[in-house]
């Protein structure tokens, strides 16, 4: 997989990433869930709450016209038929950067790579001249980091470094430690953030400048944790990492706090079994053939919610992965429906995600920005970082500043859209072994 969108995606809510690379160079491309520039984060609003009233009356009046143009002109964004004349003020998702991973393997053969929709666990193997080698991610539901594990049959070579894409306005430092890599970022008037990766092996580890050099190993071991300054901490106040490094101890863990967060349903379709490769499997179902390929699918998107929206914030645009630094539509959050739209299923499907959405845990005071708008408004837009607007609702008490209305409801009730599931014989009953919903086997229901 050479191109971003081949990727295995990972990820805690918090923290997200993509696996994706060759045998002799692994590449896990890293996000955080506030990882956003921040340089219009303390924008001033101008007051124009005294226009409201112009407004209100020419649509009382029946001129929708001259009333919508009026609203457009002092209440619209920097978007729609304002793009040209305004200045954009949304701050786009950043790529937080990424850890490479080299051996060398120019001739490696039986390369296969599979991604556990059970358990959030991302899998690379192949054959090089040091025998046997596998490469084993996944980013910890309970411990908060990404752990990152090579294994190889015969003593071998790795190569580790963190790097980000070039970008003329964020100042990067490298920061030397003890068996560790960590770098240091701020965007020119926006926030700033750290990334750090720690090393355990059974080899010979030494520091080469922005580079780890390991030798003659069998085993190494990555932690890769990730801390912005985006609420008023600093970077590092988030980046806490495990005691243990015993992979398998680290992913049991995790395993079992996952299949938690995908929820209590089953989906029951009588569809053949297939252990086709995906590629594979998507070819033989645009030609009308292996009927169970939508079972996948569905899991996939399950595993996509689970493991991207259990941190403080929703679904961005892109699932919070990205690799751009102007990624399409500043890769913010759309009340129109793109935001709605992820989250029809999470209650059919027993899932805890909706809280993401529907608490008010971004809550905020209201604030000189809701006023401007509306004077002595009880409740304030729910404070996201890209571009979101969520109405006050003085109906609303103070207690419940910032909750999200999405299809006219509000709090934790049934989100509009989610009927449509029924049809798919979509279920809960009592949890059966998570293995015996979703096989564990390259190729099955349950493997990417």
């Amino acid at each position: 997989s050479e191109t971003y969108m081949e990727g295995l995606p990972m990820g805690n809510g918090r923290l997200a990433a993509m696996a994706l690379g060759k045998p002799d160079k692994l590449r896990i491309a890293l996000n955080h869930e506030w990882m956003w520039r921040g340089e219009n984060r303390l924008r001033e609003v101008k007051d124009v709450s005294a226009h409201l009233s112009e407004v209100r009356k020419a649509l009382l009046a029946g001129d929708f016209l001259r009333g919508t143009a009026l609203a457009n002109e002092y209440f619209g964004g920097a978007g729609g038929i304002r793009a040209k004349t305004s200045p954009g003020r949304v701050d786009p998702y950043q790529p937080v950067g990424d850890v490479w991973v080299e051996m060398d393997a120019p001739d490696a053969t039986e390369y296969q790579r599979s991604l556990d929709l059970a358990a959030g666990l991302c899998e690379v193997g192949f054959q090089a001249a040091c025998g046997q080698v596998r490469q084993r991610a996944f980013v910890s539901s309970v411990d908060g980091c990404c752990v990152v594990e090579v294994q190889a049959e015969r003593g071998c070579d790795i190569a580790v470094s963190l790097t980000r894409i070039d970008d003329p306005k964020c100042t990067l430092s490298y920061v030397p430690e003890e068996n560790c890599l960590r770098i240091k970022g701020a965007f020119t008037d926006g926030i700033s953030f750290e990334a750090c990766v720690r090393a355990s092996t059974d080899g010979a580890l030494t520091a080469d400048g922005g580079t780890l050099r390991v030798k003659n190993a069998t085993r190494l071991l990555l932690l890769i944790q990730v801390g912005t300054d985006t609420k008023r901490d600093a970077p590092d106040a988030e980046m806490v990492f495990p005691t243990n490094t015993d992979f398998d101890r680290l992913f049991a863990r995790h395993a079992a706090r996952f299949a938690q967060l995908l929820g209590d349903a089953v989906l029951d379709v009588d569809v053949p079994h297939s252990d086709l490769p995906t590629d594979q499997r998507i070819r033989a179902f645009r030609e009308g053939q292996d009927p169970g390929m939508p079972l996948l699918y569905f899991a996939y998107g399950r595993y996509l919610m689970a493991s991207g929206s259990s941190g403080e914030l929703p679904l961005n645009l892109q699932g919070k992965r990205n690799e751009d630094l102007q990624p399409p539509w500043e890769s913010d959050y759309h009340l129109d429906i793109n935001l709605q739209m992820c989250y029809w299923f999470v209650e059919t499907l027993g899932m805890p995600q909706a809280d993401t959405l529907f608490t008010g845990r971004h809550a905020v005071q209201p604030d000189r920005a809701v006023r401007a708008v509306w004077p002595g408004a009880g409740a304030a837009p729910v404070r996201l970082p890209g571009r979101v607007h969520v109405h006050p609702d003085r109906r609303m008490g103070a207690p419940h500043a910032g909750i999200l209305r999405v299809g006219g409801v509000a709090g934790r009730g049934a989100v509009a859209g989610a009927a449509p599931l029924h049809a798919l014989a979509v279920h809960r009953r009592p949890r059966v072994p998570r293995a015996a919903l979703l096989p564990l086997s390259q190729g099955s229901d349950g493997v990417l």
